[in-house]
C-alpha cells in the first residue's frame, strides 16, 4: 500500500459524498411510537410527582418529630451530659431540613403544580366537549 493510496489513514480526506447530505426540504421525521413491550414506563406528569413529594416530606416530618420525641429531645439538651444530644442531632439536623422545605419550598411547587393539574383538566375537557360537536364524516 503506497503511502498517498486512497485506503491510507493518513490521505487527504475526499469531498462529502453529495448523496448522503440531509434534505433541507424535507419534514423531519415523527418521532417513533413508544413500544409497549419495553421495560421503560411512562412517568406521571410532574404535578403529580410534586404532590406525591409533597406528601412523602409530610410524612417523613412526622415520622422524625415522633422519633424525636421519643427518644427524648428536650430532655437530652436539658441534661448536664451532652453526649445524648449529639446522638440525636443528625435527626434533628433532618427534620429541620425537612421543616423548611416543607414550609417554604413545598407551598410553591404545590400550588403550580395544582394550576398545571387544572389547566390540564380544563384543556382535555374543552378538547372533549368539541370532539362531541365535530359532526363525523360518513363514507
Amino acid at each position: 500500500m503506497s503511502p498517498m493510496s486512497p485506503t491510507s489513514p493518513t490521505s487527504a480526506p475526499s469531498a462529502p459524498n453529495p448523496t448522503s447530505a440531509p434534505n433541507p426540504t424535507s419534514a423531519p421525521s415523527a418521532p417513533s411510537a413508544p413500544n409497549p413491550t419495553s421495560p421503560r414506563r411512562a412517568r406521571a406528569p410532574w404535578h403529580v410527582r410534586v404532590l406525591a413529594a409533597a406528601a412523602i416530606l409530610l410524612a417523613l416530618h412526622v415520622a422524625l418529630a415522633f422519633a424525636l420525641d421519643t427518644l427524648g429531645l428536650v430532655e437530652s439538651l436539658l441534661s448536664p451530659s451532652g453526649l445524648r444530644a449529639l446522638a440525636v442531632l443528625p435527626l434533628v439536623l433532618g427534620l429541620y431540613a425537612v421543616r423548611l422545605a416543607l414550609l417554604f419550598v413545598m407551598p410553591g411547587l404545590v400550588f403550580a403544580a395544582l394550576v398545571s393539574a387544572g389547566r390540564t383538566w380544563r384543556a382535555r375537557r374543552a378538547h372533549r366537549a368539541q370532539a362531541r360537536q365535530t359532526p363525523v364524516p360518513r363514507a
